[in-house]
């Protein structure tokens, strides 16, 4: 699922309370490994407006959003035509550059 919306809050206000949501719902924090773990929820932020930010605890755009059908696919019905900061390409354009070919 994707949600498009605005906030007052800083991306580190709402990096904050996501992570807030998802300890409330169960989700255990455990130390990053290399692997897939399952989890209860996980909440990410995708973009917020045109910011990049490299951080330890926040990576906007998110690194591999345009690797994942799950990503793409729900982004592409809302925001197409949104350029990526660091790509400097629409989003239909970087989807159909992948190896990504189920939306059309």
């Amino acid at each position: 699922m994707i949600l498009l919306g605005e906030t007052p809050l800083s991306p580190w206000a709402l990096i904050f309370e996501i992570k807030k949501i998802e300890s409330k719902m169960g989700r255990k924090l455990l130390k990053r490994k290399n692997t897939y773990e399952d989890r209860i929820i996980d909440i990410d932020i995708i973009f917020y407006e045109d910011l990049i930010i490299d951080s330890k605890t926040l990576t906007i755009p998110h690194p591999y959003m345009h690797k994942r059908d799950f990503v793409m696919i729900p982004s592409l019905e809302v925001i197409s035509n949104w350029v990526h900061p660091i790509l400097k390409k629409p989003l239909i354009e970087i989807y159909k550059e992948s190896n990504c070919k189920t939306f059309e």
